[in-house]
């Protein structure tokens, strides 16, 4: 779901820092079912997207490619509850 890749992109960037969000933590923000979570996290680790990396021990951060998408995509969704 693209609107789901889209908020879990936001919430990484603003939530993560340099030690990472955990996955667990992800999903209590975006109100999202695990599975949705998973899926979503998939699709934006995956080679063809990398705008979010995962630091190990379930910990993720957004990328160089996930900030550039962020201000020219997402920047009038930032807010974030």
């Amino acid at each position: 779901n693209q609107k789901t890749a889209e908020d879990i992109t936001a919430r990484v960037r603003h939530y993560a820092g340099d030690q990472g969000v955990p996955r667990k933590e992800l999903g209590q923000h975006s109100m999202c079912s695990p599975s949705t979570v998973t899926r979503a996290v998939q699709c934006l680790t995956a080679p063809n997207r990398r705008e979010v990396v995962d630091v190990g021990n379930g910990r993720f951060v957004i990328s160089d490619l996930g900030q550039k998408r962020i201000r020219e995509n997402l920047a009038g969704k930032l807010l974030i509850d």
